[in-house]
């Protein structure tokens, strides 16, 4: 390769020797998750940002979960970011980002974990939904004006378990789950109206 059409702009840390951007809007925000800084060589916790960029280059870059490890996964065009956060029991919860707060999307049997939102603010991802074997399965999470998350439970291709990545603002959300009959095998699906 010679030299690169594109420029690169450096979105930085918080401090730490990591950081990753995740997903960009059409309007040019940025969600991602960079380290603070830590000791003894090792990098700090992970926080969830919102980054722009502005005309002459200036990046703004801000901390939405102050305190809270937290890492974004997916940012919609209202600005409202889905990711996972470690609560104070080291539990790992899904998040929905939104009007300057964030919501805990809650669990069925232990932790959830939030990939991807659509512009109405509908996150996807999974949960464990059994107590026995731990499995998981995909969901769609809303909150409602009071703050109060609640998960879907979308099923499975008639296996045990199932994960969703992405929603579009149809409400079809797209992932991958074992059919019946084998529990090592996975294939992709798509789940709409419900179903």
């Amino acid at each position: 390769p010679g030299k690169p059409d594109a420029k690169m702009t450096d979105l930085g840390t918080f401090g730490g020797r990591q950081g990753t951007a995740v997903a960009v809007t059409s309007a040019g925000q940025i969600a991602g998750w960079a380290t603070l800084p830590g000791s003894g060589g090792w990098d700090g916790a992970a926080h969830s940002f919102i980054a722009t960029i502005a005309g002459d280059g200036t990046v703004t870059k801000t901390d939405i979960m102050p305190s809270i490890q937290s890492f974004a996964t997916a940012i919609n065009d209202a600005g409202q970011v889905a990711g996972n956060f470690q609560n104070s029991d080291g539990e790992t919860r899904g998040f929905l980002y939104s009007g300057g707060q964030y919501y805990d999307l809650g669990k069925w049997v232990y932790g959830s974990s939030a990939y991807g939102i659509n512009n109405a603010g509908q996150v996807v991802g999974s949960a464990i939904a059994d107590s026995v074997n731990y499995n998981s399965h995909a969901f769609i999470a809303t909150v409602d004006s009071q703050g109060t998350a609640t998960l879907t439970d979308l099923g499975t291709l008639g296996g045990a378990s199932s994960t969703a990545y992405d929603i579009n603002n149809q409400s079809q959300a797209v992932g991958t789950s074992n059919p019946a009959g084998d529990p090592n095998l996975s294939h992709a699906f798509l789940a709409q109206n419900g179903h």
